[in-house]
């Protein structure tokens, strides 16, 4: 068999595969003048429900912060106060 041959040969065997047998009309569900096919219908109710969860569900290793808890104390505003030297700076 020459490489030509092969060629053909092997798009004509794509094209087959690809096509599959004679496929059947799809199933389509219809809403007024919206028409879209049962199997894109899934896909974009599978991606919705995928978006939710991904705003529900909590992020692991994050660290939890206290909202009502006091905040640590702050340094004075000469920053912070060596306990060695007495207060004196």
């Amino acid at each position: 068999m020459t490489a030509a041959t092969e060629k053909v040969t092997g798009m004509a065997l794509m094209s087959v595969v690809s096509a599959g047998t004679p496929a059947e009309p799809g199933h389509y569900v219809q809403w007024g003048v919206i028409s879209i096919s049962l199997t894109n219908l899934s896909i974009i109710l599978i991606m919705i429900v995928v978006f939710v969860l991904a705003i529900l569900v909590p992020m692991g290793g994050g660290r939890h912060v206290d909202v009502h808890a006091d905040p640590p104390p702050r340094d004075p505003p000469g920053g912070p106060v060596d306990a060695g030297d007495g207060g004196r700076r």
